[in-house]
């Protein structure tokens, strides 16, 4: 389920929408959809990459 609605929210991006999502333990298929991810602690920006490099990270 989760992977169709980031399909979906994907495809609006890329026609012109700016999308702006959360997502909890996303899987590693979810991650490679992700155009850039920015990931937050406390509140503060520690990492920001494209989607398909932030297993990098882990």
């Amino acid at each position: 389920m989760a992977q169709r609605i980031v399909s979906m929210l994907r495809d609006m991006a890329r026609n012109g929408r700016t999308v702006l999502m959360t997502i909890h333990q996303p899987s590693t298929r979810i991650f490679y959809m992700f155009d850039k991810v920015m990931l937050l602690a406390d509140g503060k920006q520690i990492y920001f990459v494209k989607g398909s490099d932030v297993m990098t990270y882990f």
